[in-house]
């Protein structure tokens, strides 16, 4: 399989975001960079509510993983409307709006334009355990089990890459469904002390990602519609090996992205009515 096959299949089924400016292609070669340019809708500053312990999950507690585990599963399935009560904006629909991916390896060189990209089934995510190691808010560690059923995402893209003698500039509208995804995630982050009260924030994040089956169709890859088929063909056939090696070839890219989102997501949120210090 053709190395441009495999780079354009990875940005977008990992859904890796990018941009250029369509006037100007970029030049040649490349360094690996990503730009990301990220929006989401957010609900209005809420005034916080006093704590009520009840309602919240002790730190010190042997039962706080349980109690996170359980909030986590409280609080997914209503990520479609938002959840008022902790100031938690949509979040299934996921709207992302441009990024850029700049890729150089292998005879590769070029970068891949996704934009306006709506990703679904987010809400769908099923958390099977949490361990957590509180040393002290300042640096805690998290590690999740989960398992996402389905998670689809379409937008436009266009890209300009060169391999040999060959430049390709494609451009069109596509849709990625990823199907049957078990994850383990580990992160590490901090309660920050805002004006608002607490935040969360991210530091780092590593995830070991298998993903069951992905599917990918798009336009405009090449004129002729047939082999336009042909190749989205050829790289539906290999899609298990792309995302076996890709994912985590590319995890030093694609997971300063995520942190990046995550902490946009909990900006408003009051994690203090959430997570309590004794």
């Amino acid at each position: 399989m053709s190395p441009f096959l495999k780079v354009f299949l990875i940005a977008s089924a990992l859904e890796i975001a990018v941009s250029f400016p369509q006037d100007s292609p970029p030049s040649l070669p490349f360094l690996p960079e990503i730009i990301d340019d990220f929006s989401g809708e957010k609900l209005p500053e809420q005034p916080l509510l006093k704590s009520v312990n009840e309602n919240t999950c002790q730190i010190e507690s042997s039962t706080f993983d349980s109690c996170i585990l359980s909030k986590f599963r409280e609080i997914l399935p209503k990520l479609t409307v938002g959840v008022q009560e902790y100031n938690m904006p949509i979040a299934d629909p996921y709207f992302y709006r441009k990024g850029i991916f700049r890729y150089a390896n292998d005879g590769v060189q070029g970068g891949v334009l996704v934009r306006n990209m709506n990703i679904r089934g987010i809400a769908d995510s099923r958390i099977n355990s949490i361990r957590s190691n509180f040393k002290n808010i300042n640096n805690f560690e998290v590690q999740v089990d989960g398992f996402l059923p389905r998670l689809i995402a379409d937008g436009g893209f266009k890209a300009d890459v060169k391999f040999g003698g060959l430049r390709l500039v494609p451009k069109g509208v596509f849709n990625v469904t990823v199907t049957n995804v078990k994850a383990i995630i580990k992160t590490t982050g901090s309660l920050m002390q805002t004006p608002h009260g607490q935040r969360l924030q991210l530091k780092t994040l590593d995830a070991d990602v298998d993903v069951g089956n992905a599917k990918i169709t798009a336009n405009g890859i090449f004129s002729d519609r047939n082999l336009n088929t042909m190749i989205l063909n050829l790289i539906n056939e290999n899609m298990p090996e792309i995302t076996r090696t890709g994912i985590p070839a590319t995890k030093a890219q694609w997971a300063p992205i995520v942190i990046q989102h995550i902490n946009s997501f909990f900006a408003n949120v009051p994690i203090d009515q959430i997570i309590l210090q004794a």
